[in-house]
């Protein structure tokens, strides 16, 4: 080559480094999934974390549940960004004709489809956490990230605070250890509002502080670090009067069928396809409920209609709640409870007092989202926005590929490249 060529690509090579030098800054995301975090929770008491979260970055009152309005559907939902049809974990509780009930599981090897964010994030060479959010290990595969939780039962799960703690932890490790994406589960306010409202206040107080944690290590990351916070919810909360005894309107009719309940929903599962039609009739009679057949859902119930849906889908109307009898004390049980007690009756001492599970048209279900951080603009309100929305949007900011499949879109409406975090 001629020195002049040679001197040419030297200096062309050496503008490339330097060019990219200046841009190629590390990226970081923390993803935090607050149970049952409602807008009117944060309404309720002195929040300066999140007062300063919608002051600097993006807020909604109105993050959109997948149906069932529960947990486990909506935290598959928030980290694969699919709808249920297609990751298949319908609701807290359902049966799977093989595995047998679901109830509440961790285990990535329920899903019958779609990744998780962090699982994207690591086949792209993204080196990711998941901490206490469903998925974070398969019983067949192992960790589905390169950190992940200790606890295998909702029993072990520690504090909010110490979830904090423990986020704060990753944060301060040193550049070639320290994940670039997040995810962690938190686990008030929903774990406890369900039983006693009053307690709001302070709930809301503990989370606010414990997120103030985690944004105070992310903005003391060093200057060439991009970094970024979204929090969502899973849904909201309303409050509740009487329960649906749902086994005893089955004995009360002598139907016959297996049954999976939660929140405010229950699927209903047939050996015999020719009692249907009869079971469909009874439940209809009763006001407080509305009854779908499996192939005639409605349309915001994106559940799919493969063996896990139920024959016939049992929707209980607000203020009326449903639970599988099996959540209750055994003396219920000895009582008569499914035998002999009213078909809907005023739970006594130690009753829900608020919760969840309506179709997602019930403004009450709506969670709430936040958004900070470098690229996110600041101080605005998007109306709505789908839970699937989190993961692809997330993947976005991040500069990877969502995971495959995904039903969500990106919020565009949420970036600008020219706001920096001082």
């Amino acid at each position: 080559m001629k020195p002049f060529y040679k001197a040419l690509c030297l200096v062309l090579f050496a503008y490339v480094c330097t060019s990219n030098a200046s841009y190629a800054k590390d990226k970081l995301a923390v993803v935090i999934l607050v149970d049952g975090l409602a807008p009117a929770f944060v309404d309720k008491v002195d929040t300066p974390t999140f007062d300063r979260l919608a002051r600097e970055g993006v807020k909604s009152d109105h993050l959109i549940p997948v149906y069932p309005t529960v947990s486990m559907s909506n935290h598959t939902s928030f980290t694969t960004g699919c709808w249920p049809e297609n990751h298949g974990i319908l609701s807290n509780r359902f049966i799977d004709p093989e595995r047998g009930l679901y109830d509440s599981s961790l285990d990535a090897d329920w899903r019958t489809g779609c990744e998780s964010i962090f699982e994207a994030a690591e086949r792209q060479g993204v080196t990711s956490a998941a901490i206490g959010i469903t998925g974070f290990a398969s019983s067949s595969k192992g960790k589905r990230a390169t950190f992940v939780s200790k606890e295998t039962k909702w029993s072990d799960y520690p504090s909010d605070t110490e979830r904090a703690n423990e986020v704060v932890r990753l944060l301060r490790k040193p550049k070639e250890e320290r994940p670039s994406l997040i995810v962690v589960y938190f686990q008030e306010p929903d774990h406890s509002i369900h039983y006693d409202t009053s307690i709001v206040r302070t709930l809301m107080s503990n989370l606010d502080a414990a997120i103030g944690k985690v944004l105070n290590a992310l903005g003391g990351l060093p200057d060439d670090v991009e970094k970024a916070l979204f929090i969502g919810a899973d849904h909201g909360h309303k409050p509740v009067e009487q329960y649906v005894n749902i086994k005893r309107i089955l004995n009360k009719h002598d139907i016959e069928a297996d049954y999976a309940s939660s929140g405010a929903s229950s699927f209903l599962y047939f050996k015999n396809e020719a009692a249907i039609d009869a079971a469909f009739t009874a439940l209809s009679d009763y006001e407080f409920l509305n009854v779908y057949r499996s192939n005639e859902l409605p349309s915001y119930a994106r559940i799919g209609k493969g063996s896990r849906v139920g024959d016939l889908l049992v929707q209980a109307k607000p203020p009326y709640w449903l639970e599988d009898p099996d959540q209750f004390p055994d003396i219920v049980h000895w009582l008569g409870m499914t035998h002999i007690w009213p078909v809907a009756f005023q739970v006594p001492t130690g009753g829900l007092q608020s919760t969840h599970g309506y179709p997602p048209d019930v403004v009450e279900m709506h969670g709430a989202f936040y958004a900070w951080g470098d690229g996110i603009k600041r101080a605005i309100t998007i109306d709505t926005l789908n839970q699937v929305d989190v993961h692809p949007t997330v993947a976005s900011w991040l500069g990877i590929d969502p995971g495959t499949p995904v039903d969500g879109t990106v919020i565009e409406s949420l970036f600008s490249s020219q706001e920096k975090i001082e």
